[in-house]
């Protein structure tokens, strides 16, 4: 079992800690794993509404022109046609077409989004993207400093 002292934490920790929630290490995390426990969280969540922390995920702010930054060769997303304040859940692709990670990549204006990654492979996917955009292109990992629910 991990330390928990090497653990990342999101953003949400202290608030967790103060409602007692149970904590468990997860992928390099030290997440809330449960409050109350299973049926009566899912009865809450049917009758009312459940949310999860997603702080450990990645982010990146991506802004770029389409049609020379070779952003929608690296997704299987159809940034195009995505609708201003839109989302879509697609794939970050190797050079063979291969799926590296999944995402939800987040249309923020005409030439920005928000891409979201799985937390372990935030590092391997900035490196993916920053090797293969080009033209000018801003890339933010903006992963510490966004805290999500969902």
């Amino acid at each position: 079992m991990e330390e928990n002292q090497n653990l990342n934490s999101t953003l949400l920790i202290e608030k967790h800690k103060s409602l007692r929630v149970k904590m468990a290490p997860f992928g390099g995390w030290l997440m809330p794993i449960q409050y109350s426990g299973i049926i009566e969280e899912h009865n809450w969540t049917r009758k009312s509404c459940g949310l999860f922390d997603i702080c450990h995920m990645g982010e990146f702010e991506v802004e770029a022109d389409l049609n020379k930054s070779n952003l929608d060769m690296l997704l299987t997303v159809n940034l195009k046609s995505m609708p201003l304040n839109s989302c879509r859940y697609g794939f970050i692709l190797n050079a063979q077409g291969g799926i590296i990670d999944d995402l939800v990549a987040y249309r923020i204006s005409l030439n920005k989004w928000m891409l979201v990654v799985n937390a372990a492979t935030t590092k391997s996917d900035e490196e993916r993207l920053r090797k293969n955009l080009t033209g000018e292109v801003k890339l933010k990992n903006a992963s510490s400093i966004l805290g999500k629910l969902d």
